[in-house]
């Protein structure tokens, strides 16, 4: 018969979720995040914990008495959450005692991957052959993590993975269905910040000013308004959106002299999105030409322009994409088969970013989405919360990949 998927999941599972929710911590500052997943996992006797990869990356080798006789699978998770509060009425029993929150759900893809410890035992007893490697990475939301991971001598050190694996959440889609997709399975992307430098005066000598105001204004009025980088014109997937825009301070009595406009640009492919780049630059120098504005390479080239306006373009939250291998895809697709979980098949990528597709350049393996539900409250949002209902499915599926291969009973 199919795996004993629904084998009742440990009450610790969700415990852990709700504490990692109540501490919730930024990008870059998630060390008590990493030392409460170190504390929860030492019950379980890994092999090996290596902490502080890459920032306060965290990961955990699990090894059979046979490693060579089976391959290293690696679950990674994310440890960061989101500068949002949470929305107060809500009133959970762990709501978040600190400034930032679990809105993207990161607390429940570790709170899985934490579940993959009691599934392999203490010191890894249950496990067949091989190596299982936990890794919880940080800074996901800044795209800083991976990289940082990946650069980090000791994570060099660790055992490399055969196969990879990740689950995201995904609100909008099926309750608890398995979100399954070959090639792109979300999307490349990169923040633009544009800083422009001018000169105040009186506002009743605008004669005098050194104002960003027109150019600026022109540049975000071409960015939201020609359609060319509008979503579903030349590419359903190949779009920018205008995320902040601020000119001088809010007073009257003194123009601006300074002026700074970020966008979101975001593509299916990393070649498209190169593209996209170099279309954008090239608005850039046109608008600027137009406006007899200098673009600057550094923010320190802007001291030598004093009689000009001054822009400086800066890339920023870059994301490759997350790109899955059809044979890791074929195999979850069986796995669920036998496990009878709900598959749903992804006609297009999500539109949003990850920045594990640069270990899934580096290894074979995929990200999963999970249905979060059809009405369920939509990431990044302050009445987010992760489904606890999700936290089974993952496990299962995770568990069914490593019995697919021979590794659990």
């Amino acid at each position: 018969g199919g795996y004993p998927f629904r084998r009742a999941m440990s009450a610790a599972v969700v415990n852990l979720r709700h504490c990692i929710h109540r501490t919730a911590e930024l990008s870059n500052e998630e060390s008590k995040t990493s030392y409460l997943l170190t504390e929860w996992l030492d019950q379980f006797s890994p092999t090996e914990t290596a902490s502080d990869i890459g920032g306060h990356g965290l990961v955990v080798t699990f090894t059979s008495k046979k490693p060579d006789a089976g391959p290293t699978v690696m679950f990674r998770c994310e440890l960061d959450a989101l500068p949002i509060r949470e929305d107060a009425p809500l009133a959970r029993e762990y709501a978040s005692t600190t400034d930032a929150s679990h809105a993207c759900g990161h607390d429940g893809h570790m709170a899985m991957i934490a579940g993959i410890a009691e599934l392999v035992g203490k010191a890894g007893c249950d496990l067949l052959t091989g190596r299982v490697v936990l890794l919880f990475q940080p800074a996901e939301e800044t795209g800083e993590g991976a990289k940082r991971m990946l650069a980090d001598p000791k994570f060099e050190k660790l055992p490399k993975p055969d196969y990879a694996l990740a689950v995201h959440n995904f609100p909008g889609y099926t309750d608890s269905a398995v979100l399954l997709r070959s090639g792109t399975m979300m999307c490349a992307s990169c923040g633009l910040r544009l800083h422009v430098h001018g000169d105040t005066s009186h506002a009743s000598k605008p004669n005098l000013e050194l104002s960003p105001t027109a150019f600026i204004t022109a540049v975000v009025s071409e960015l939201s308004t020609n359609k060319e980088f509008h979503r579903g014109q030349s590419d359903p997937f190949t779009f920018i959106t205008v995320t902040h825009v601020r000119v001088g301070e809010a007073t009257f009595g003194v123009t601006p002299g300074e002026g700074i406009v970020q966008c979101t640009l975001r593509s299916e492919t990393n070649e498209k999105l190169a593209t996209l780049k170099e279309r954008v630059m090239s608005v850039m120098h046109e608008k600027a030409k137009q406006f007899s504005v200098v673009v600057c390479e550094t923010e320190a080239e802007v001291h030598h322009h004093h009689d000009k306006l001054r822009a400086v373009v800066a890339w920023e939250d870059e994301f490759n994409a997350t790109v899955n291998d059809e044979t890791v895809c074929t195999t979850l697709r069986e796995v669920c088969k036998k496990g009878k979980l709900k598959v749903e098949e992804m006609d297009q990528p999500y539109p949003a970013s990850e920045d594990f597709g640069l270990f899934l350049e580096k290894y074979q393996g995929a990200i999963v989405g999970l249905g979060a539900g059809l009405d369920h409250p939509e990431l990044h949002t302050e009445e987010y919360d992760f489904p606890d209902k999700l936290l089974p499915v993952g496990i299962s599926l995770y568990k069914g990949f490593l019995q697919h291969l021979g590794m659990l009973q």
